[in-house]
This record gives C-alpha cells, sequence and structure tokens, in this order.
C-alpha cells in the first residue's frame, strides 16, 4: 500500500464522514416537514409514516457511512473484503427510496407501503401489541383506501409478499439505469446509472459467496466499497433534496459532490494502476 493510496483514503475517509453531516441534517429536515393544516386526517397518517419510514432508513445508511469511513483507512488490507456486505446495504435502502416513488401513485399509496413494511418487521418480532397499534393509528388512512390486513396470527411474509400488492420491489427489479437517471435530478454527473448498476451486479456475487469473486490475498475491495458509498450516497441525497424536500442543489450537496469529483478522479488514477499490478 503506498504513501499515495494511503493519503487518497484519508481523503475520501473525511468526505464520507461530511456526508454523514449532509444525511444527519436531511434527518431533521424530514422530521420537522409537517403537512399542511387542511390536509385530511387520512392524509397526515399517511405523512406520518412515509416521514417515520425516511428517518428510519436514513439513520442506518447515516451509521453504516460512518462506519466505512472509519474502515477503508485500515492500512491492513485483508479486512476490506468484509466491508463490502456493509456497502451492499446502502443499495437495498436507496432502493427501497426509489419504490416509493416509482411503483406507488400517491401519497396514500406510499403511506400503505411503510406500514405494510412495519407490519412485517412486528411479525417477525413477535410484537402484536405494536402490530394492532399500528394498525389503529392508521384507521383513517385505511379505512379511505378500504384497506385490510391480516390479523397478527394470520400475517405472514408469503401474504406480504404475494397477496398484499403493497410490497417492496428487490434490487434487482428496480436497479435498473432508467429508473435511476430518472430521479437523478439534476443529474449527477460524477457517476453515471450504468456504472453503479454494474457495480452492484459484481458485489452482490461477492457478497453471495460467488468462488470465482475470492482472492486469497488481498485484491482492490476497498476501492469498491469507496466507489459504492460515494455513488449511492450521491444518488440518495439527490433524490432526497428533490422529491422529499422539494429542493434543487442545495449548496452543501453541491459544494460536496465537487471536492468528490476532485478526490474520486485521484483514487480511480491509484486504482487501475493497482488493478495492473495485482492482476
Amino acid at each position: 500500500m503506498t504513501t499515495d493510496e494511503n493519503k487518497i483514503f484519508i481523503e475520501l475517509s473525511e468526505l464520507l464522514k461530511r456526508a454523514v453531516n449532509l444525511i444527519e441534517l436531511r434527518i431533521e429536515q424530514i422530521e420537522n416537514k409537517h403537512p399542511e393544516s387542511t390536509t385530511s386526517k387520512a392524509e397526515k397518517e399517511a405523512d406520518a409514516c412515509i416521514r417515520t419510514f425516511y428517518v428510519r432508513s436514513l439513520k442506518p445508511y447515516r451509521d453504516t457511512i460512518l462506519f466505512l469511513s472509519e474502515e477503508i483507512v485500515r492500512e491492513n488490507e485483508k479486512y476490506h473484503f468484509f466491508l463490502v456486505p456493509h456497502a451492499r446495504k446502502l443499495f437495498d435502502i436507496y432502493v427501497r427510496f426509489l419504490h416509493l416513488l416509482e411503483n406507488c401513485a400517491s401519497e396514500n399509496q406510499r403511506g400503505l407501503a411503510c406500514i405494510a413494511y412495519q407490519l412485517l418487521a412486528y411479525k417477525g418480532l413477535r410484537n402484536e401489541s405494536v402490530y394492532n397499534e399500528l394498525l389503529s393509528i392508521n384507521k383513517n388512512l385505511l379505512d379511505e383506501e378500504k384497506r385490510t390486513f391480516p390479523n397478527f396470527i394470520d400475517f405472514d411474509y408469503l401474504w406480504y409478499l404475494r397477496t398484499s400488492g403493497l410490497a417492496f420491489k428487490t434490487t434487482r427489479d428496480l436497479f435498473k439505469v432508467d429508473i435511476i437517471n430518472k430521479y437523478s435530478n439534476p443529474p449527477i454527473k460524477i457517476f453515471r446509472g450504468q456504472n453503479i448498476v454494474e457495480l452492484y451486479g459484481s458485489i452482490s456475487e461477492l457478497c453471495h459467496g460467488n468462488p470465482y469473486y475470492h482472492y486469497d490475498s488481498p485484491y482492490t475491495e476497498r476501492f469498491w466499497v469507496a466507489t459504492i458509498s460515494f455513488m449511492v450516497t450521491s444518488y440518495l441525497i439527490n433524490l432526497t433534496d428533490t422529491y422529499i424536500l422539494n429542493k434543487t442543489l442545495p449548496r452543501d450537496f453541491h459544494d460536496w459532490l465537487r471536492e468528490v469529483d476532485k478526490a474520486s478522479r485521484s483514487m480511480v488514477a491509484i486504482w487501475k494502476t493497482k488493478r495492473r499490478t495485482t492482476l
């Protein structure tokens, strides 16, 4: 590991920590974003469910990139392989945001999708009281949309996946270039949608134990992890600003992207050299 490589990864680590601050600010803004006073009870319930989903998704995302920012500067490269599954989680969180925009025709439908996903979690945790409480506090939304859910005993994963019509699509279903580009507005020119889709396919194979992706000695895994972290974070913040907070390329995000562009070019130059010497 060269001095130049260490130097650029220290810089990348600091940029990821700045992204943590950007996400913290978006969490706060979503929490403080309330519907108009004239909104119906059903719409208010849907809004609360959606905002809860966004916040509870962004918090583990924030914690994951903070963890990765600290781990990519480790000089012992044998640990970097084990960071890849954590980086893959970033894709899954981002894709659920895409699903709510692409596959739900209204705020009420988004609210119902969030309720179904939350009920699935409560069933898995075997917590019947909060399962029933969630249905109770969203009664107006359920009545308006004429939706019923099974009782706690009858709710299971197969019902959620096959019958409810509310299940989140998988990453492979939604991770398509046209969908990613559709919700990248204004477009992020640093990373192309095609690149992020191809990268997802490769790391999924690695995470699922494909033997042909495993090396006995460290390869370039932390380059993959850094690239994934910056790619997905850029798209997620952009989507959050544009479609959730109704902002167009805020100054803090614009400045961060400019620094990411510069640092990523340096990283790619080193990555190309390393690939030639390790293949």
